[in-house]
């Protein structure tokens, strides 16, 4: 039996506009429904619509046309307090990992959970614990500038985490690292997944590729394969 979807793009493009006169069609007609559960692995050269296709999963954007439906909420149609409530469902892994330079670690990983209220001694230590499950308890007082390039992604990773979301999505969250260090966020988005949370990745790493149960392929803002395994 197929597991029910929670997240689907459905039919969407979107255009931008670029330095000339005609605008620059980042995706065309894409359509791609993520049932709960599955890791799924975006791949495609740069510029295939990835990174753009990631931002409309996660109620960062809105489609030029078509439709994003979240657990059966259409967020085209939803307000931007709804909106709101959606993305703290879904946990996001940015490239290069956090921008928050000036606080420490425990505090950006912490974050997310201001905007919903917890209180500060709730968010330090639930932030404290994302930290230690990402090997990274012992850099909580460290600012960013500090840490190493494998360290900022996992602690991209442990804010993403923090809130527990049902849907993780990770922008080429291994791009920028070594091997070692491009495991050790291999393992933590596995390990989320095997916790139960869907998966979602824009990848151009093979090893992190192998991890998937699906294999979704995009070339010039369209879906060309789509392999289960």
């Amino acid at each position: 039996m197929t597991a029910p979807v929670l997240v689907a793009a459905l039919d969407v493009s979107r255009r931008f506009r670029g330095t000339g006169p005609a605008p620059v069609e980042a995706l065309l007609g894409v359509t791609l429904e993520v049932e709960r559960g599955a890791f799924v692995a975006l791949v495609g050269p740069s510029g295939s619509g990835k990174s753009t296709l990631l931002a409309l999963l996660g109620a960062l954007d809105r489609p030029t046309s078509g439709r994003v439906v979240f657990d059966g909420a259409d967020l085209l149609r939803a307000s931007d307090a709804a909106r709101t409530r959606v993305r703290r469902r879904i946990g996001i892994v940015f490239q290069g990992g956090p921008t928050l330079r000036r606080v420490t670690a425990v505090d950006n990983v912490g974050m997310p959970l201001v905007a919903r209220g917890v209180p500060a001694a709730e968010r330090e230590a639930r932030a404290r614990a994302a930290l230690g499950r990402v090997g990274l308890a012992d850099r909580a007082g460290s600012p960013p500038e500090e840490l190493s390039g494998g360290e900022l992604q996992r602690l991209g990773v442990a804010r993403a985490l923090v809130g527990d979301p049902e849907l993780v999505l990770a922008d080429e969250p291994t791009s920028s690292l070594d091997r070692e260090n491009a495991a050790a966020v291999a393992d933590l988005l596995s390990a989320a997944h095997a916790e139960g949370r869907t998966v979602v990745v824009a990848t151009h790493d093979d090893a992190l590729v192998a991890r998937a149960t699906r294999v979704v392929e995009l070339a010039h803002g369209r879906v060309v394969a789509d392999r289960r395994r």
